[in-house]
This record gives structure tokens, C-alpha cells and sequence, in this order.
């Protein structure tokens, strides 16, 4: 990673975080799409998704993964595989809106 691209990747983190977004920990991004961490890791290593890198943890934006499933609905042709664990928002933060 470059100076920049890290200088970059630092002002969004601090964007994200001052403008109250919504952040989601990788565990919940797994479930989401019924994947291990180490697969929503290996799409992070792919650029697939970038995290907030927080100290000692990794931490999503809503919005990038609304735009992560949709660029993979659009590339699949169909819906995304996904866990549905409850049938309210409320009850089930990962069902996620835009």
C-alpha cells in the first residue's frame, strides 16, 4: 500500500467514524453472506472490500457492503446467498438498508 492510498484510506476511516456511520464487525459481514471471516478476509486481500481499520478489530461500513452485494448480484446474475436469521430489522442487524 502506498503513502497515499493509506493516507486515503485513513481520511475515510475518520469520516466514517465522525459522521456516526453505521460500522459492522467482520463476523457480521460473514453471517451476512453465510461465508467464514477467513473468506470475507481473503475478499479484503482481493480488494473486494475495504474495513475500517479500528485497533485491534476490522469494521464495515453499511454502505460498502449494500454496494458489495449489489455489485455481486449483478455479476451472479441472481440474488446473493444470504442468511436470513430473523424476519425484523430490529431483531436482525444484519438485514441491512441503503
Amino acid at each position: 500500500m502506498t503513502t497515499t492510498t493509506s493516507t486515503k484510506q485513513q481520511a475515510r476511516e475518520a469520516e466514517a467514524i465522525l459522521r456516526g456511520e453505521r460500522l459492522l464487525p467482520l463476523k457480521s459481514v460473514a453471517m451476512r453472506f453465510d461465508v467464514s471471516t477467513r473468506t470475507v478476509e481473503r475478499w479484503i486481500k482481493a480488494g473486494l472490500l475495504s474495513p475500517i481499520d479500528l485497533p485491534g478489530q476490522l469494521r464495515f461500513r453499511v454502505a460498502d457492503i449494500v454496494a458489495f452485494e449489489a455489485s455481486r448480484l449483478r455479476r451472479s446474475g441472481g440474488p446473493p446467498r444470504t442468511t436470513n436469521y430473523s424476519r425484523s430489522p430490529h431483531e436482525n442487524p444484519l438485514l441491512l438498508s441503503p
